[in-house]
This record gives structure tokens, C-alpha cells and sequence, in this order.
């Protein structure tokens, strides 16, 4: 089927249209004179700015950035689509965010992400430290460069946070988010129907830009990436102002190769320096603020506007911890492309047969801590499945920061002698035949299984490129957002779950952490719209 007439149409927010903050609800309202929408071609526009404050209420120099595995999408914890006219529920896709850093992790190889970054400020395969520092460009989201010089080794002037704008694509299978459909929506034919938005916590979304250093033995030198909130090794001096980022982390140590753009410290922020226990602040906890940073050639110097009273050789330093995360979208439109088939019957009629699309559905499963074996009775609510995929989200880690957000960035407990074996049972029979176990160390494992059934599960929903990417060694695929997969399947088919008693059975090798295990089952859904109304089977 052929479209013709396009055009783009801008629809605001019901209630207020600006100044959204997290945890708040955005609900679009799509009048039925938007007849037929090309749900691939429309998006969300965003402008959003960080608007996080230091613990004595300063907010200059936030050295905070989106999540490269996420970008903007990070914002969504929910999205919701439902017909007007009876309320009925088309989609409905809780741990949004999640689910969709699996698909932009996994579903992109290092090619895709330059321009990707500039659209949808997604960047990177992962949340990692190396994909958040502060000198590669599609990071300064909010915090720009330094100096208009790049390779200046000196910083004197204050850097107030900028607004980002984004257009995010809506990943929704009526939209033609999953797969490769591109489907008319029907708008007008479900007389109007509304999006609404559930927004995400502070620490989804504001991210901890990471400073690049070299670490040097005296034989061979490597780099290392730190958070600003991590705690490096530092020296202070008695009626000095100055803190002295220690040799054991150089930036630039060799010739200086690394320019200051490459470090999170900003002139007007706030520095937390500590004793050599990392814990207890020097000169009783007093505001600490820098007015300058400079590279020497061997040490990274941060002068402060505080006068020391003793010498620490051994001290630490970090930007503020206490500081407090925020974010405000100031500006967010639904662009919507309208369109015309050239047979509207054509698509009313197959509407009124009933018409399928993909979606998934999540179904929350909680394990408590210390259980080296779980079985996982899985929901069997569809009867058009397609696959599985459990995203073992740490229950602790639900609000942490930066790498840590187990919501935004699943992986296994952090402990690198870990090792998850699982195996799949459906219709009494164990997929694979075996248990297949990983683990992130590079021994012995069934990592490559893995990744193929990895492969097979996403199939149906998006093209797998990240496995065998070979961009960057230090993020290998398990670095990706984890998650456990079954295909159910093959493309162009489904399978009933109905009264099949599906279990998961998992193992760790540790002791684990509770876990509140995401399932998403990827499915086919039936939407019928006729006299009696919109109805949607799954």
C-alpha cells in the first residue's frame, strides 16, 4: 500500500506544557481528526535541561551527562497507548526505559551510534565510565567543553549546563517501534486515542560524566576512566589552596596526551576532600570550591578557594556526593506524520478483520538475596508469543547512580567471580538441553551460547548487531545491558503459553543479591476496530 500527502503536525501536552520533573505523567491527547498517522516516521520532541544543585544549593559546572546506552529514552519509565472512545488499552509497556536499553544496546553496532548520538543522545552499547567521559563530544549533553580550545591545558572560566534538544522515536509496536513494520496507525477509525508518558526517577536519567586518566607502573601505562563522584587519590598541602591529583592517577602523565577537556573538574564546582579513608571530609566538612585547573605535565592541580590547615599526602577528592539530581523538561511536542493511504478501505477493512502488530508485555518475579538456585514460574497470559527475555534487575541497586542503576543498566552482581546458569523449561522440555552458564571473566564459559540464543530472541524484534561489534575490547557483549533469552518461535510464527507451565531455573555461583527479575514476553497483539468499538486480543 502506497501513502501519499504528508505532513507533520505538532500535538502538546494536556494541562501544562512545560516543566515537567521526574515521576510526573505527560498524557498526549490525539484527536480523530488526525485520520492516519505514520507511527515510524513520528516522534517526540524534547528539550530538557539538568538542573541538579551542589549540597549548598550552587549548580555551576553539574558535571553530569545523559546515559549512552539510553540517551533521552531514559526519561520513560512507562508508556502507555489507549483508544478514546472506551478507554481500551492498546499498549501498555511498563520498565519502558529497560526494555528499550536492551533493544538500543544490542540492537546497534559502534557505526550507528554517531549519528544515533546526535538524534537521540544514545552513544554507546553501555553505561560504563569509558562511555561517559568527559572529553568525547556526544557526552556534553549538558556540560560543554571547557575552553573554546580543546587542547588547552588550563581552565580559568566558570561553564554554566546547556539545554539539550532530542527527538526520540516511540517504541511501541502500534507504532511501529519494534520490528521492521511500518504500519499505518488509524487514529481517526478508534475515534482519537491518547499517549501518556510516565516519567523516570532523577538517578535514571542524570549520569556522572567520567574523567579519563592514565594509570603508569613505570613499564607500560594504561587508561582508566573514574566517575565524578569516585574518589581519587589526591594530595593537599598545609596553607596551600591547591589539591594534587597523586601520581597513581595521572592524567596525561606521557607527553601530555590527554587534553583537560578530558576531566570532569569545572571551575564554581564543589569538592568533597577527604582523609585517606575516603569517608571523613578534611578541615570539618567545610564548602570547598575550585577556581581553577590546570595540567602540568604530571599532575592534574585543582586550586580551590579554601586554604588547607595541615598536609594530607595521602588524601582523596571527588566532586560533591551530596549533591541533589534533577532534571526539567521545559519543552516536549508529539510531532505527529500525517498521511493517507491511497485505499483507506483497504486499511479500514483490515482493521475491522483485525489487525497484528508486536508488543511485549512485563511481568515482574522477586527473589531475595542469598538463593544460589530459583525456580521462576513464568506468567502464561499470551497466546501469540514470540520470546522471552528476564532481565535479572538487582533489587538494592533500583535508585542507585551512574553504572550502578540496575533499571537503566541490568547487569550481574558485581562481583567478577560470578556466574549465572540458567535453562529454560517449556512443555516439559529444557531449552537448551543443558544449563548454560556466564560469567564476565574471559575463562571458561558458555558466553558464545549465550550470545546466539541472544541473537535468536531478539529476532523477532529487532536485528541483533552488537555481537561480534569489535569496536572497543574493554566493553565486551556482556558489558551490554543483561538479559536472559528464549525464542519461542521462529520469525513469521508464534506460540501459545497457555497452560504450559513455563519455568526458568537460574543458579549463581555466589552468593546473590535479591533480584526483582523483569520478564518481558514479546508477542503478537490483535487489534479490531468495528461497530462495537476497539478491542485488542493478545
Amino acid at each position: 500500500m502506497s501513502l501519499s500527502s504528508v505532513k507533520y503536525s505538532t500535538v502538546r501536552p494536556q494541562g501544562k506544557t512545560a516543566n515537567y520533573t521526574a515521576n510526573e505523567k505527560i498524557t498526549f491527547d490525539i484527536p480523530d481528526r488526525y485520520a492516519y498517522i505514520s507511527g515510524k516516521n513520528s516522534y517526540l520532541y524534547v528539550e530538557m535541561s539538568d538542573t541538579s544543585t551542589y549540597s549548598d544549593g550552587t549548580k555551576v559546572g553539574m558535571p553530569h551527562c545523559l546515559p549512552p546506552n539510553l540517551g533521552g529514552h531514559c526519561l520513560f519509565s512507562r508508556m502507555q497507548y489507549q483508544a478514546t472512545s472506551n478507554g481500551k488499552d492498546i499498549e501498555d509497556v511498563d520498565g519502558y526505559n529497560t526494555y528499550v536499553s536492551v533493544m538500543k544496546s544490542w540492537g546497534a553496532d559502534f557505526d550507528e551510534y554517531e549519528a544515533m548520538s546526535q538524534v537521540e543522545a544514545v552513544s554507546a552499547h553501555t553505561n560504563r565510565p569509558i562511555h561517559r567521559r568527559a572529553g568525547k563530544a556526544c557526552n556534553q549533553n549538558f556540560l560543554p567543553p571547557p575552553n573554546d580550545n580543546d587542547d588547552s591545558t588550563v581552565i580559568t572560566a566558570a561553564v554554566n549546563s546547556k539545554e539539550v534538544s532530542l527527538c526520540l522515536p516511540i517504541h511501541l509496536g502500534i507504532w511501529s517501534g519494534m520490528g521492521d513494520d511500518n504500519h499505518v496507525l488509524p487514529n481517526g477509525a478508534m475515534g482519537g486515542s491518547q499517549l501518556h508518558l510516565y516519567l523516570a526517577d532523577n538517578n535514571q536519567v542524570i549520569q556522572d560524566l567520567a574523567s579519563e586518566h592514565y594509570i603508569f607502573d613505570g613499564d607500560r601505562e594504561e587508561l582508566t576512566y573514574h566517575n565524578a563522584t569516585d574518589v581519587v587519590p589526591a594530595a593537599v598541602a598545609n596553607a596551600a589552596a591547591t589539591v594534587t591529583v597523586a601520581s597513581q592517577v595521572l592524567n596525561g602523565i606521557i607527553g601530555d596526551d590527554l587534553p583537560i577537556s578530558g576531566l570532569v573538574w569545572r571551575v564554581g564546582q564543589v569538592l568533597n576532600v577527604f582523609q585517606n579513608d575516603g569517608t571523613t571530609r578534611i578541615d570539618g566538612g567545610v564548602v570547598i570550591k575550585v577556581v581553577s585547573v590546570q595540567n602540568t605535565g604530571t599532575n592534574t592541580v585543582i586550586t580551590t578557594d579554601h586554604t588547607f590547615t595541615g598536609d594530607v599526602a595521602d588524601a582523596k577528592v571527588c566532586i560533591d556526593k551530596a549533591q541533589v539530581r534533577k532534571y526539567n523538561i521545559s519543552k516536549i511536542e508529539l510531532r505527529l506524520l500525517e498521511t493517507n493511504p491511497t485505499d483507506p478501505r483497504q486499511v479500514l477493512s483490515s482493521f475491522s478483520k483485525g489487525f497484528n502488530f508486536k508488543s511485549t508485555v512485563l511481568n515482574k518475579l522477586s527473589v531475595p538475596a542469598g538463593l544460589t538456585n530459583s525456580i521462576l514460574n513464568l506468567p502464561a497470559s499470551n497466546t501469540k508469543a514470540m520470546s522471552l527475555w528476564n532481565v535479572p534487575v538487582v533489587a538494592d541497586n533500583l535508585n542507585g547512580i551512574n553504572e550502578n542503576n540496575s533499571l537503566i543498566y541490568p547487569q550481574m552482581d558485581a562481583d567478577a567471580n560470578q556466574i549465572y546458569t540458567y535453562q529454560w523449561q517449556i512443555q516439559n522440555n529444557l531449552i537448551p538441553n543443558r544449563g548454560v552458564a556466564i560469567r564476565k571473566e574471559f575463562v571458561s564459559s558458555d558466553n558464545t551460547i549465550h550470545y546466539n540464543q541472544c541473537q535468536m530472541a531478539c529476532r523477532s524484534m529487532f536485528e541483533c548487531r552488537s555481537v561480534n561489534d569489535g569496536a572497543d575490547n574493554r566493553a565486551p557483549e556482556l558489558a551490554n545491558p543483561l538479559f536472559v533469552p528464549l525464542t519461542l518461535a521462529p520469525m513469521g510464527n508464534s506460540f501459545n503459553l497457555l497452560n504450559q507451565e513455563g519455568q526458568l531455573r537460574m543458579t549463581s555461583a555466589l552468593s546473590p543479591k535479591a533480584k526483582l527479575h523483569h520478564l518481558y514476553t514479546n508477542h503478537n497483539r490483535v487489534l479490531r476496530i468495528d461497530a462495537n468499538g476497539v478491542d485488542v486480543e493478545l
